[in-house]
């Protein structure tokens, strides 16, 4: 006799993918020992700090059973839309603009608002558009903001830090060979705690700092100069990220170049003194 079984190729029509929230925010928890909250918490979009990594992880949900496992497959990461301080204001970004703030290929604008970390650079790999592709928990992400990107100059609102929701998309579509399922996933994230910007900070402690001297110095010379070093470390404070980009770019020049021009300073020397 003859047995028959039908067998379904394909993806599972079930199947989602899924932002793991809880698993993120525990693990992002134990490895920086901080507490990830923001004033006004939602359960629905996590909060973030701007200086600490974001490690996301996500998962395959199964509707039909309830089942759920950790997706490992590769994927891209995108942010396709932002705004500051309520998800009223998250406008969605154009694809000129998608591509501006997550290419590699468009690096050279300093748009970027985010970059990878725990990762070699001989490790990164990226699609034709220079999109990065990602696999499982290898990697990590740091906010950098950059001069041209949308989260850059994000004014202080009242006693609060500047803060920034994001919209994410997540997607494995035409990358992900382990898998029939095209997953597509779009999900927020609040972001707080972000810099000022350096230009828009110099202002704001150059007013705030003069009117605290000159009441300071009214009153007594000793609270002037305690408001003098008080002032002085927040000025090194915005400006500390700046200090760093140029001191990198000093010790970056080749160290080859200063003793030839040095020999050429000698030798022109000997020269003179000889003549003399």
């Amino acid at each position: 006799g003859d047995a028959r079984l039908k067998v379904y190729v394909g993806c599972p029509p079930g199947n989602r993918l899924a932002f793991d929230i809880s698993y993120t925010l525990q693990y992002s928890t134990e490895r920086n020992n901080i507490y990830f909250d923001c004033i006004e918490p939602n359960v629905e979009i996590p909060c973030f700090y701007y200086e600490i990594p974001f490690y996301p992880f996500f998962l395959i949900q199964d509707m039909v059973t309830g089942k759920s496992d950790r997706f490992w497959g590769k994927y891209t990461f995108k942010v396709i839309g932002g705004g500051p301080y309520s998800t009223s204001n998250i406008r969605m970004f154009n694809e000129d603009e998608i591509l501006m703030y997550n290419s590699l290929n468009h690096s050279f604008k300093y748009a970027a608002i985010w970059d990878i970390v725990d990762v070699k650079s001989s490790e990164i790999m990226s699609t034709e558009d220079g999109y990065r592709i990602f696999s499982g928990d290898n990697f990590g992400i740091r906010w950098i903001c950059q001069k041209n990107s949308p989260c850059s100059d994000v004014p202080a609102d009242g006693l609060k830090g500047p803060e920034y929701f994001l919209a994410i998309e997540v997607s494995n579509r035409g990358i992900d060979t382990s898998t029939y399922c095209d997953y597509r996933l779009e999900f927020l994230i609040h972001l707080h705690g972000l810099p000022l910007n350096p230009y828009r900070g110099l202002i704001f402690m150059l007013v705030c700092g003069c009117s605290l001297l000159w009441l300071g110095y009214i009153k007594h010379t000793t609270l002037s100069i305690l408001w003098f070093i008080l002032f002085s470390f927040i000025i090194l404070r915005c400006y500390l990220n700046w200090f760093e980009k140029r001191l990198k770019l000093l010790s970056a020049v080749d160290p080859m170049v200063l003793p030839a021009r040095t020999g050429l300073f000698l030798a022109s020397l000997n020269c003179i003194i000889r003549e003399q």
